[in-house]
């Protein structure tokens, strides 16, 4: 984002004009190339045609080019991350996410610091020894795994965390890989997964929640996904489990996500979690929710069976969870 001076607020940045606020670019030693997808819009804006703009983008510029730097809003960088991470199957090459909590222009800005860490990460990381092969976000000096982030703070220059996940690399005076870390991709073709409109309802469980509102809107879903209380619970209310067991009998995708940053779901701890292990709810392990949402979006838009969707919704797909067998 930059600040129109004229109305005194932000407004997507113009990359074409990338160099006017980063002259620096210029010393990379490396062959830069920018390209707007699309027409620029608020991250808040974010949609699945968007995200599949977006794929479609790298997809098809895949093989012209080593490594792939994204600069995206703040707000959605998350979700975005999570979608990109399982449509591109296949990815050998580094796709860095950054953005900036100050815009472009401003004295303090984030966002210079952000790009031009991103670029070397980009440029070292896409072949030898720290070979990186999928979606990474870079914010705050930290290198992490896309699907693991999540946004917590709008005042903080490391307002994008990773919970669950340690970092990828540290940026300091020397950037400090740990390729331990990264993801291990098995496939070696770039497949492009784009994403299906789906009718998909997120629920947050909250105390003196009314169950009956939601009916209504059973016939139209595709899945539905829940975030519940700490490792997975809900109150023990016969609405909200004749509401699940409705779903689940109009072949609706029901899955569950914690509400907890860090932690995970754990069916069966707990009484109410023990009635979403027996009507066969998928939880989300340690994922975050963007990355629930969008793992939910991309089963939807594959074509399977219901029990094989929801074994690989608890299957570590691209990092994204981790198994319960490793937690425990």
């Amino acid at each position: 984002m930059v600040e129109d001076t004229a109305i005194g607020s932000l407004v997507p940045l113009d990359f074409d004009n990338i160099l006017k606020f980063i002259p620096e670019l210029k010393r990379f030693d490396c062959r830069l190339t920018y390209k707007t997808v699309g027409t620029p819009v608020d991250s808040s804006e974010m949609n699945i045609s968007i995200w599949n703009l977006i794929g479609r983008t790298l997809f098809e510029n895949y093989h012209v080019h080593d490594g792939f730097v994204l600069l995206h809003g703040t707000d959605t960088m998350a979700y975005t991350a999570s979608a990109l991470s399982f449509m591109l199957e296949g990815l050998q090459k580094p796709v860095i996410m950054t953005g900036s909590q100050l815009p472009l222009g401003r004295l303090r800005t984030d966002g210079k610091e952000n790009l031009i860490s991103s670029i070397e990460i980009a440029v070292s990381c896409s072949s030898g020894r720290h070979a990186l092969h999928e979606v990474a976000v870079f914010f705050g000096s930290k290198l992490m795994r896309g699907n693991r982030t999540h946004k917590y703070s709008t005042e903080y220059f490391d307002g994008i965390v990773s919970d669950n996940y340690s970092e990828l690399a540290d940026a300091g005076v020397n950037i400090m890989y740990k390729p331990a870390h990264f993801f291990k991709n098995l496939e070696t073709t770039l497949t492009f997964r784009p994403f299906l409109e789906k009718r998909i309802l997120v629920v947050r469980i909250f105390p003196g929640i009314k169950p009956e509102l939601f009916f209504p809107l059973l016939p139209d879903l595709d899945g539905l996904l829940l975030e519940s209380y700490g490792s997975g619970n809900i109150p023990g209310n016969q609405d909200l489990f004749h509401l699940i067991t409705a779903a689940k009998e109009r072949g609706i995708f029901v899955a569950n996500v914690s509400q907890c940053n860090k932690g995970f779901v754990e069916h069966g701890r707990y009484k109410t979690g023990e009635f979403l292990r027996r009507n066969a709810v998928s939880g989300a392990a340690d994922m975050t929710s963007e990355a629930a949402l969008a793992k939910m979006t991309y089963l939807l838009s594959l074509e399977m069976e219901t029990a094989e969707r929801e074994k690989l919704f608890m299957t570590s797909l691209r990092g994204e969870l981790t198994t319960f067998s490793t937690l425990s």
